[in-house]
């Protein structure tokens, strides 16, 4: 089924109905940093799985120093990684290192700052002394069976510290998406090449492979000219190959933007043609099976914040199986739109106080890409405010 120029929040939902097939993999710890976890992580034992000892110092017995004692016995020195060293006599000490296990005889642990040690035996020198002082009690991070981290979380450094404390040295998470990022035309060279003075460099497939990388999706950049039978050809290779196709280019109205004809011909279905929206209203999706297809715009600021407004949060919709997290701004001066439809503009967000200010950064149009250098998000304007006032009410934002 295909829907024709329909509203962004319609192009939304369609696109969470419609994902590509995730794959569930075991990878070596060492290679998980930005993966999703497909598993949920829980606490194979109490966090921490002792009474640990926080600061190096002595063990006492809370009791003894509320009597009044002060000068305590040295009975013995224990480290981490030691067992429990229970006292001989009551009223004495040991001295402890960081991250010890206490025993149960001691319930307060005095740092050397506080003590002077003389022989053996530790005066302690301060009167600021209370029950269980520097000592991280069994099970207060977390206790076992806790669940620790949530399925669909992005491994980050904290999280692989985490799954190396439970011993899981294999995490299973989504296999990242093979995708292809694909700049169709004849005026359009790789980026070290000198082009001619009617040829560009390309610069899109950059740009939205940039965008993916700041999610953890690594992508391949193809360049195909626009004879139909060998475009044709490298789209079929393509799909086969990948999970994700990103088009720029090539799904407009002229004589060369063959894309839309060439899916077809391919079976891959149509599901919208056309966003009601400035810049990018010529935005092709469909699919073929549980393979994606994106045909953006070629004007390079269309497709920029196309990729940024849809395919970046698509991609983390379908990994993370959540919905992009909601931010507004309000705009600190109006800006010149067209009424009819939603506009996407390019703004410069600087939070005061708490609250998102966006600063729309005017260029020259869908071709002029050197502004997006100013920017660092894009804001969407609903249409029909014709006469409104901007600054009233903050407006959906999409950083980048």
């Amino acid at each position: 089924m295909k829907e024709k120029m329909i509203s962004p929040e319609r192009a939304e939902q369609l696109m969470r109905e419609n994902l590509f097939s995730k794959k569930i993999i075991e990878i070596p710890l060492k290679k998980a940093s930005g993966l999703i976890l497909a598993q949920d992580i829980y606490a194979d034992r109490p966090f921490p799985p002792y009474d640990k000892v926080a600061m190096d110092g002595i063990a006492i017995s809370f009791e003894d120093w509320n009597k009044g004692q002060i000068d305590f016995k040295i009975e013995g020195v224990q480290y981490a990684g030691q067992a429990p060293i229970a006292r001989r006599s009551e009223s004495n000490c040991i001295e402890i290192m960081t991250g010890a296990s206490l025993h149960s005889d001691f319930d307060t642990v005095v740092r050397y700052e506080d003590i002077e040690i003389k022989g053996a035996v530790a005066r302690i020198l301060t009167k600021n002394i209370f029950k269980n002082q520097n000592i991280q009690k069994k099970g207060k991070d977390a206790k076992q069976n806790e669940r620790l981290i949530k399925k669909g979380t992005v491994i980050s450094p904290a999280a692989i510290a985490v799954l190396a404390s439970v011993g899981v040295s294999k995490p299973k998470v989504y296999a990242p998406p093979r995708v292809a990022v694909i700049a169709t035309g004849d005026e359009i060279v790789e980026i070290n090449a000198t082009p001619k003075q009617y040829q560009i460099r390309a610069s899109n497939t950059w740009a939205i492979q940039n965008i993916l990388s700041s999610i953890h999706i690594k992508s391949q950049i193809a360049i195909l000219n626009d004879d139909f039978d060998l475009l044709k050809g490298e789209v079929s290779r393509l799909i086969r190959n990948n999970d994700v196709l990103i088009f720029s280019g090539g799904v407009s109205m002229g004589k060369k933007d063959n894309l839309p004809e060439i899916f077809s011909q391919l079976g891959i279905s149509e599901i919208f043609y056309k966003i009601s929206q400035k810049p990018g209203k010529p935005f092709w999706f469909g699919n073929k099976g549980r393979k994606i297809i994106f045909a953006l715009p070629g004007n390079p600021t269309a497709a920029f914040l196309c990729t940024v407004r849809y395919v970046k949060p698509w991609l983390s919709y379908n990994l993370q199986e959540k919905v992009y997290v909601e931010k507004k701004a309000f705009l600190v001066e109006e800006c010149k739109i067209k009424s009819n439809l939603t506009n996407l503009i390019q703004v410069k967000v600087e939070n005061i106080d708490g609250i998102n200010h966006a600063t729309p950064i005017s260029g020259n149009g869908s071709g002029d890409f050197i502004n997006l250098i100013k920017a660092n998000a894009v804001l969407e304007i609903p249409p029909d405010l014709e006469g409104a006032d901007f600054k009233e009410k903050p407006y959906r934002i999409w950083e980048f």
